[in-house]
């Protein structure tokens, strides 16, 4: 694929283009980026980081997905650019886009946001915002925070991932893997009993 593309495949590219299933680089590395450290794809530099941040990357690669909320809460958090992508944030500041992110697509409202008590998020009202919001706390913040091992927190309302990085270039690539990771989880996990 490198050579087809040119470029190293992000794993989106790889799931939908690979010949293997994607599923075997996350059991057999930890993650894709662990794949890539492995298959000597990654710089100097981009090894020494992925020594480092190993454990958030198996994290976002391996926490359990019920839903997509967990994703959605860190993609919001990755639309925010490289620069910002880290810094904590609260269940209300993000309810809005967990909520169109959810309802602009009929696949996403059909899979995520159709048990009988969801229904009545499908509008967008004063009333479903509170409810939005509590259910970020209670689902992808409190459940992802808690689970053993997990690299992220949930404290006093504000959520915020347990990751120190030294300057920029550090951040810009944790960032830019991190991104890669969640497309391909979402991306996958809506896949799944989508036929479109």
């Amino acid at each position: 694929m490198k050579r087809e593309l040119g470029h190293i495949p992000t794993y989106l590219e790889l799931y939908l283009m690979g010949r293997s299933k994607s599923v075997g680089y996350r059991s057999e590395f930890g993650s894709y980026v662990g794949f890539l450290y492995w298959a000597e794809l990654l710089t100097p530099y981009e090894g020494e980081m992925y020594v480092r941040h190993g454990a958030w990357l198996r994290d976002v690669e391996k926490t359990v997905m019920n839903k997509s909320y967990k994703m959605i809460v860190l993609l919001y958090m990755l639309e925010r650019g490289e620069v910002h992508w880290m810094d904590s944030i609260t269940p209300g500041e993000m309810a809005s886009f967990f909520h169109t992110y959810l309802t602009e697509k009929e696949y996403r409202k059909r899979k995520d946001f159709s048990d009988k008590d969801k229904l009545a998020l499908w509008e967008w009202n004063e009333r479903a915002a509170t409810r939005i919001e509590k259910l970020i706390i209670d689902m992808p913040m409190s459940m992802w925070s808690g689970a053993k091992g997990s690299m992220t927190r949930f404290e006093e309302g504000v959520f915020s991932l347990n990751v120190q990085v030294q300057d920029a270039e550090e951040r810009a690539l944790l960032y830019r893997w991190t991104k890669e990771i969640c497309l391909y989880r979402l991306h996958a996990y809506f896949e799944r009993g989508n036929p479109s």
